[in-house]
């Protein structure tokens, strides 16, 4: 077992990380967002195995660790500070849809760590 790498991806792995999914999603007809979004997706089994198959190739690095790191520099979720509006519109949809995280985050625009995190820090203010 080899103990794997922490901390910041270097711009040497996060450019061999976006080579590999270029490959992979012209080999496979898809976009690199895409894949970001769909693979989190349980029922979708066409691109299951994608993140081991592709973080197998980036030495010193977990496929986990890899994935994650592909959503935060790839995806196009909304980053920065939240909103009043947007900190309200979380609060009704973690009343509504419990916390099924995925389904929020995707009302949100936000990535389903993001919503999780500051639905958390809300409620430990209170």
């Amino acid at each position: 077992h080899v103990e794997e790498k922490k901390g910041r991806y270097s711009p040497e792995e996060s450019a061999l990380i976006l080579q590999l999914l270029t490959k992979y999603c012209k080999a496979n007809d898809v976009s690199i967002e895409f894949l970001c979004t769909i693979t989190n997706k349980i029922k979708c089994t066409r691109f299951r195995g994608v993140w081991t198959e592709i973080g197998s190739q980036v030495p010193g690095r977990g496929y986990f660790s890899v994935y994650k790191h592909a959503l935060r520099v790839f995806n196009s979720f909304k980053r920065g500070p939240w909103s009043e509006e947007e900190k309200n519109t979380l609060l009704n949809l973690v009343q509504l849809m419990g916390n099924k995280w995925a389904a929020i985050s995707s009302k949100l625009n936000r990535s389903t760590e993001s919503c999780r995190d500051k639905y958390r820090e809300i409620h430990s203010s209170n």
